[in-house]
């Protein structure tokens, strides 16, 4: 199986965060399969899902392409591209199936790691009102 070494910048640019979800868009995954994106769009058009595994994972956009026009694309969710990314076939694209379900894991311990660090200062701020609101009660 063919190996792909990615730098960190790599991965950041396989999968992006959508508010706090790790996702993928059909442009990107269609250049890294060596995929035309219409047929990428065809392919996502045609997944036999449920409506609601649909609505939860793929989200239709649209980006303005090089002249201005509106191209459609997809937003999917780490279960959207992999529902997806079963279809795909071969040595290739077997190493970019690993590729974007590490960089959908690095961007999820990513966002977990934002949000520890929230709650930890929360955490700490409230222990700072507590402490300060104890040295008040000792005056």
């Amino acid at each position: 199986m063919t190996d792909l070494i990615l730098t960190e910048a790599d991965y950041r640019e396989l999968v992006s965060c959508d508010g706090d979800e790790p996702t993928a868009d059909s442009v990107k995954v269609a250049k890294r399969f060596g995929k035309r994106h219409d047929n990428v769009l065809r392919a996502i058009d045609n997944v036999k899902c449920s409506a609601k595994f649909r609505l939860l994972n793929f989200e239709e956009i649209f980006y303005h392409d090089e002249y201005g026009r509106p191209q459609r694309t997809f937003n999917m969710t780490k279960d959207g591209f992999t529902f997806l990314a079963m279809g795909f076939t071969g040595e290739k694209a077997a190493a970019w199936k690993e590729a974007f379900i590490e960089a959908f894991n690095r961007m999820a311990r990513e966002l977990q790691g934002r949000s520890l660090s929230f709650e930890q200062q929360r955490q700490k701020i409230i222990q700072l009102e507590k402490d300060g609101q104890q040295v008040l009660q000792l005056h």
